[in-house]
């Protein structure tokens, strides 16, 4: 119940603020993190699904019969203009006995393997508690035979 003039009969205490604010404190920082890190998760998904997509598009002009420069130009296609300058792209062409020099055969196979580091395509949000991205390294791979 209340007094006649509105205040309550019961009075907070002056430390009630101050566990607020500690459990404030201890709480901000974990809640920070999971944000962060869902948000980086993300990220880094969606860079290594570029990353697959652009290793699908030179493999499948790999095994079209396309040269190593149409692979890479196909690979970069499908990447972020920013993307195209950071990855490295390497096309492995299966010959029995293994060379390069030699075309590869219709039912042979081709690799095209796409990498870039981790830290120039996702930013590093989770570094303050830790854990990093920063020596990761994202790879694409996919693997067809050819035509």
């Amino acid at each position: 119940m209340g007094r006649r003039d509105g205040t309550s009969l019961i009075r907070k205490s002056p430390r009630v603020g101050a566990i607020v604010a500690m459990e404030f404190l201890l709480v901000f920082p974990l809640m920070l993190a999971i944000v962060f890190g869902t948000v980086e998760y993300g990220l880094l998904l969606a860079a290594e699904a570029r990353l697959f997509s652009a290793s699908r598009e030179g493999a499948r002009v790999a095994a079209a019969g396309g040269n190593i420069d149409d692979v890479r130009a196909a690979a970069k296609t499908a990447l972020l203009k920013n993307e195209q300058m950071i990855v490295d792209i390497q096309a492995i062409l299966y010959t029995d006995p293994p060379t390069n020099s030699l075309p590869v055969l219709p039912g042979g196979q081709v690799a095209v393997q796409v990498s870039a580091p981790a830290c120039a395509l996702v930013p590093d949000y989770l570094r303050f508690i830790g854990v990093s991205i920063a020596h990761r390294c994202i790879i694409g791979q996919t693997v067809m035979r050819k035509e």
